[in-house]
């Protein structure tokens, strides 16, 4: 098998070297202007793993150390990657980049920003209406001339700045952006290279400030909504809590309510005071009006002289009169602290004791007339009679205060009685307003809480190794594309070969023809060189005629049911001009030569192929009539013409079937080969290749001449395979 690989791989060893040198010459031409790779680096240190956060803060306090969930910090990582890489962030990037260049880009000289043939290849290709929306004084100015510039149209110059594929701002270029974490750490590494040092600088710069804007918008956009949310409830629930409150003030200034619990007790208190002295001057109202109406059945015409006598008359009902005043200071005038007033309550009494002395004056004047029962009063009775009079004036006037009194407080409790419901109801109100408030303010400190703790997390998000401006290229790609040029166009053409080969149907060798004819080969006759071993031509032919007639002998039949002399050798083919009467020569004379008697029965010359002596020849009487020679052999005529007869075939000790190495091998020779091995019973029909590459006449005679050192490195290498 090694041998075979070999001996295709020398076969086609100036295809593969010459294709191969052509190929590394293009590629050679192709990469001498080869573009150069700057590469970036930048580091960023995120504290997702080892940050601090106010959620710490609480593990702390509960006694518990740090966990990190790293489910959520791979979480954080690949939300990193996402906004690093998405296209909102790149096409940010991608307009700034085109607005520096065209502001701080040197046709010229190259700066930081841009190399100057870049420069002059993005200006060339930026219409003047584009160019005219740079404002060189300001970058947003210019930024939103751009975005109002852009519409999704392939015609639009700014859309197509990113999603075509330009060199240097397009997305596919930008998408090369490459950030990995370092191991299970907090740095993230950001690489990026391009053809431009200042454009891949300022990539990175652009990347990571746009990745700090969209991060923190998107982190604290959604915060900042919860915020303003609770703040509007907040507003409301602050405002509904104080219209309740002031709802409630205002009733109770308006129903008089300073404490409704105080105010209760106090007025249930005031009317069961009342109510036990009202009892108390009802007693003596009618205790004095008993004793009275005792008195005037005793004293009747004293009683209606006094009734008639308005002096009296006057007295009476000026003492009635302080007596009522007495009496509204001591149950009815309450000032607002709930007691009496002691200066008008003394001012009062004085006022009723004067009264009451100038009345009792009165009946010292009367005792001194010195009534009797038929007409004139005793002084004792007197004494009674105004005593009970005063009483009696006292009490009801007291009496006609308390009665007052006690509609005055009915009129409180009809008043108070629905104020209770009222203000339990507007405290609830409060009360839910209050939670709401309360609900509120909690949902808000959260929210903010949660703000400064992103604020920190976000604040831990530094670059660690800023990037630094490249000076020296990546090490150039050329080699490699040469290389894989040069090897891979080998292959190609290897594989190209070796996939014409397995398709080429010619008997190039023994082990392709015993391969496809599935018979067996017998030798080989070499081509005649015309140029390098040329001179060699007659000794290489030679040695293969000896290899040929030996082999003939060696697989003649000899099983006693053909004659055993002469041998019977039958030589044909399927076509013309393949070497058969050529061959007969060449057997005939090296066997000649060798001794042995040899006679040719030649087609057209000795029989006549379509004779019908020929097709039904008596191959015995043939035979007879070459006594006396060795070998007899028979040249046929071709095989797609004319047939050969059986007899010749079952007769014979050997049949060759002579065949062109470079010709192709048919389904009819198939057919031909097959239907003669089949006829030819026990003989052997055997392929002899004329016309053969001398490497496939030398794998039965070995090597061929010339002798030098490096055909015999060769051969070796070639028979033996990797063993050589």
């Amino acid at each position: 098998m090694w041998a075979n690989i070999l001996r295709f791989l020398y076969k086609i060893r100036y295809i593969v070297i010459f294709g191969s040198l052509l190929a590394l010459f293009i590629a050679i031409i192709a990469t001498r202007n080869m573009r150069k790779e700057y590469e970036v680096t930048s580091s960023i240190y995120t504290g997702f793993v080892a940050g601090f956060s106010l959620g710490d803060m609480t593990s702390s306090e509960g006694g518990g150390a740090k966990t990190v969930d790293y489910a959520q910090v791979t979480n954080s990582v690949d939300n990193l990657i996402g906004i690093l890489t998405a296209r909102y962030t790149l096409k940010k990037v991608s307009l700034r980049l085109f607005i520096q260049d065209m502001t701080y880009g040197n046709p010229y000289k190259d700066n930081n920003y841009i190399t100057a043939a870049n420069f002059r290849a993005v200006y060339s290709q930026t219409p003047q209406e584009v160019r005219d929306l740079i404002d060189k004084s300001s970058e947003e100015v210019s930024m939103q001339r751009l975005l109002a510039y852009e519409k999704a149209s392939p015609d639009n110059y700014v859309y197509g700045l990113f999603n075509w594929n330009h060199p240097l701002y397009g997305y596919k270029v930008l998408s090369k952006v490459q950030i990995n974490q370092l191991g299970t750490s907090d740095i993230m590494e950001m690489k990026y290279s391009s053809s431009d040092p200042g454009v891949a600088y300022n990539t990175v710069l652009f990347i990571y400030d746009e990745f700090v804007k969209e991060y923190k918008n998107l982190r604290f956009g959604e915060v900042d909504d919860v915020i303003a949310y609770f703040m509007r409830e907040l507003e409301i629930a602050r405002n509904n809590l104080t219209n309740s409150e002031d709802a409630l003030t205002r009733y109770n200034v308006a129903n008089r309510i300073v404490n409704y619990e105080k105010q209760t007790e106090g007025l249930t208190s005031l009317d069961k005071d009342h109510q036990m002295n009202y009892e108390d001057v009802l007693r003596e109202y009618y205790g004095a009006q008993g004793e009275l109406s005792a008195l005037d059945e005793n004293m009747k015409g004293f009683t209606q002289s006094m009734k008639n006598s308005t002096e009296y008359l006057n007295k009476l009902q000026n003492l009635i009169q302080k007596s009522k005043d007495v009496a509204l200071l001591t149950y009815g005038d309450l000032d607002k602290t709930g007691k009496v007033d002691e200066a008008k309550a003394k001012s009062a009494n004085d006022e009723y004791k004067k009264a009451e002395n100038d009345l009792l004056k009165m009946k010292i004047d009367l005792k001194q007339k010195s009534y009797t029962k038929e007409g004139v009063a005793a002084p004792d009775f007197i004494d009674d009679w105004f005593n009970a009079q005063i009483r009696k004036a006292k009490s009801g006037a007291e009496l006609k205060v308390m009665e007052d009194r006690s509609n005055y407080i009915d009129k409180i409790y009809v008043h108070f009685s629905p104020i209770g419901t009222t203000l339990k109801r507007k405290e609830r109100e409060i009360t839910f307003q209050e939670q709401v408030y309360l609900s509120d303010l909690y949902g808000l400190n959260n929210a903010k809480l949660r703000r400064k703790s992103l604020q920190v997390s976000s604040s831990s998000l530094k670059v660690l190794n800023p990037p630094d401006f490249p000076i020296s290229p990546l090490p150039s790609k050329r080699k490699m594309v040469v290389l894989l040029a040069f090897f891979g166009t080998a292959i190609f053409i290897i594989a190209v070969m070796l996939i014409l080969e397995l398709m080429d149907r010619s008997l190039k060798d023994k082990f392709k023809a015993e391969f496809i004819t599935k018979g067996s080969v017998l030798g080989a006759l070499p081509a005649m060189a015309r140029m390098r071993y040329r001179i060699y031509n007659k000794k290489s032919e030679e040695t293969a005629v000896q290899y040929i007639a030996n082999n003939v002998l060696n697989n003649l039949r000899n099983d006693g049911s053909v004659q055993r002399f002469p041998i019977i050798i039958n030589i044909f083919s399927s076509y013309p001009k393949e070497g058969k009467k050529y061959l007969a020569a060449l057997l005939s004379t090296y066997w000649e030569v060798s001794g042995l008697k040899v006679k040719q029965m030649i087609d057209g010359i000795d029989f006549v192929p379509e004779s019908k002596e020929y097709i039904f020849a008596d191959v015995q009487k043939i035979i007879k009539s070459a006594e006396g020679n060795d070998i007899v052999l028979f040249v046929h005529p071709n095989l797609v013409n004319n047939p050969i007869p059986e007899n010749f075939l079952k007769h014979a000790n050997l049949n060759l079937y002579l065949v062109k190495s470079s010709r192709t091998w048919g389904d009819s020779d198939q057919v031909l080969l097959d239907n003669i091995s089949k006829n030819s019973g026990s003989t052997n029909t055997m392929l002899v290749l004329t016309h053969a590459d001398r490497e496939a006449v030398e794998t039965f005679t070995g090597m061929l001449p010339p002798y030098t050192t490096w055909r015999k490195l060769k051969f070796r290498l070639l028979q033996m395979g990797s063993g050589a």
